[in-house]
């Protein structure tokens, strides 16, 4: 006998966000179908198995650093390219940054422009990525 499914809440998610290891998988699975390469080649390039390259891709193996590094050099991109197009995937329609300043003495707090935004394509995405 199966277990009845749990009910949803309004406050609950629909779908919840993708994790970052298969974010990876995605993006190195898709620039290897970009270029037309098979799963063997880039294995042995990369220096590992083809299961576990796939395992990566599928999101369902979180390799170290220095794989990703190894895998990404098999595709023709660097460590940084890879991280920077998982983080524009993770996070496509970031709100921009709002900085708070205090408001002088003496002014109102009505006359005084206290918000400055940044647009969300000046934040360095590595720094998105940690």
């Amino acid at each position: 006998m199966s277990a009845p499914p749990v009910p949803s809440t309004p406050d609950a998610p629909s779908a919840s966000p993708a994790l970052l290891r298969e974010r990876i998988g995605e993006v190195l699975r898709d620039r290897r179908h970009e270029t037309g390469q098979r799963l063997v080649d880039v294995a042995e390039r990369a220096g590992i198995s083809p299961q576990y390259l796939s395992e990566i891709e599928r999101g369902v193996k979180d390799p170290s650093s220095e794989m990703l590094a190894a895998v990404a050099e098999a595709l023709g991109l660097t460590l940084e390219d890879l991280l920077t197009e998982v983080v524009r995937r993770q996070t496509p329609a970031m709100p921009p940054v709002v900085q708070l300043r205090p408001v002088p003495t003496g002014i109102s707090r009505r006359s005084a422009p206290t918000i400055r935004s940044r647009s969300p394509s000046t934040i360095d995405p590595l720094c998105l990525a940690a």
